[in-house]
């Protein structure tokens, strides 16, 4: 137990002066305000979209890359993604019922978030932790997923975010993906 608090007050710590973050601002939409919803006939949606889930409509406002934090294991990047979920129902959107972000890779392998990365950033960057809480409609909020996966095997012109089975979001804005200029990496080194 206190290994493991020591490891969440050492993230917090470097994570606070860490200036290595690699920020995909291309990618985050001005504003953070979600778009139009996308079109289900393509397939893929991108980070600037607002996309139907049951009852629920959610928007990836930002991602980007972390390369050196407290013990990663070598060659390790840790990728977060911030979205935001808004209850269009008629009732609260229970937690059971909520959206859960994941990555999947070229191969089809889906990653769950990391949990102690997402709690030391989320604190890092004074986000709140809404987990455990039902959210009530018409409202909104904004979560936090941090993914530890291999630099040398992510890529981001095949893997995607999957914040529900069967609802790709590619790495990319929509206006990035008509312009043919979504980016194959995030400039992290496989090393």
């Amino acid at each position: 137990m206190a290994e493991t608090e020591n490891r969440e007050a050492a993230m917090r710590h470097v994570l606070l002066a860490c200036t290595v973050l690699i920020a995909v601002t291309a990618c985050s939409p001005k504003g953070g305000v979600p778009a139009a919803s996308s079109s289900v006939a393509a397939g893929v949606h991108y980070i600037d979209q607002t996309v139907k889930v049951g009852n629920a409509e959610v928007v990836v406002n930002e991602m980007w890359s972390i390369v050196d934090y407290p013990e990663a294991p070598k060659g390790a990047v840790a990728v977060a993604v911030r979205w935001t979920v808004h209850n269009a129902g008629d009732k609260p959107l229970t937690d059971k019922a909520f959206p859960v972000m994941r990555l999947v890779d070229g191969k089809g392998v889906v990653y769950n978030p990391d949990k102690a990365l997402t709690e030391a950033i989320r604190d890092d960057r004074a986000m709140s932790d809404p987990d455990g809480s039902d959210l009530n409609p018409g409202l909104a909020e904004t979560r936090l997923a941090v993914f530890e996966v291999a630099a040398a095997r992510f890529n981001l012109s095949d893997w995607y975010m999957l914040p529900a089975d069967g609802v790709k979001m590619a790495f990319c804005s929509q206006a990035q993906a008509l312009d043919g200029k979504c980016p194959a990496s995030m400039g992290v080194s496989a090393s």
